[in-house]
C-alpha cells in the first residue's frame, strides 16, 4: 500500500500514547528540529507531503503554511554524493523516498520510513531523530526494522 499525499505532523517512532516531539520548521535555510506541540510551535509542525508525479514512492516534504508564505522544502544541508547530516528547509525541492512501515501498533495514522533519494551504495540512509535534530544517518543495507515516523493529521 502506498502512502497518500496530504498534510501531516511527523514524530519519530515508536510512539505510544499522546504527546511526543514533532518535526518542526524553523524558517528557510534553518535546521528542522524536534519540539513539543505547544502554541508557539504548532504552526510549524504540519508538513505537506506530495507525491512526485511519475516516480513511485517519491515525495516532496514542504512546511504547510496555509498559503501565507513559503515555509521551505526538506533538503540536505550538505549536497555530497553520500547523504548525511541535518535536514533544513530550503527554497528548492528535494525528493524523498517514503514507504509505509508496519510498526505493529494499532493506529489510524500510518507509520512511514523516509529516505533521501540517492544513488549512493553500500548502506541505506534514513531520516531519524538525533537529540533534538532531524538528520540523515546510514544503516546496514539489510536493516530489519527501519527507523520510522508516526504521521498525524
Amino acid at each position: 500500500m502506498s502512502f497518500e499525499s496530504g498534510n501531516y505532523s511527523l514524530k519519530p517512532g515508536p510512539v505510544i500514547g499522546v504527546g511526543g516531539m514533532y518535526a518542526t520548521g524553523n524558517g528557510l535555510d534553518n535546521i528542522v528540529t524536534l519540539a513539543a506541540e505547544v502554541p508557539s510551535t504548532a504552526g510549524r509542525q504540519v508538513w505537506e507531503i506530495l507525491a512526485v508525479e511519475g516516480k513511485e514512492n517519491v515525495y516532496t516534504i514542504i512546511l504547510h503554511t496555509g498559503g501565507s508564505t513559503y515555509g521551505g522544502s526538506w533538503s540536505l544541508r550538505d549536497k555530497s554524493a553520500v547523504p548525511y547530516g541535518p535536514i533544513v528547509t530550503a527554497e528548492g525541492f528535494s525528493e524523498w523516498r517514503i514507504q509505509r512501515v508496519d510498526n505493529g501498533l494499532p493506529s489510524s495514522s500510518p507509520a512511514i520510513s523516509i529516505q533521501p533519494v540517492t544513488e549512493a551504495v553500500g548502506e541505506s540512509y534514513f531520516v531519524v531523530a538525533e537529540r533534538d535534530l532531524v538528520v540523515v544517518k546510514p544503516f546496514p543495507i539489510d536493516v530489519e526494522q527501519p527507523p520510522f515516523w508516526q504521521t498525524g493529521d
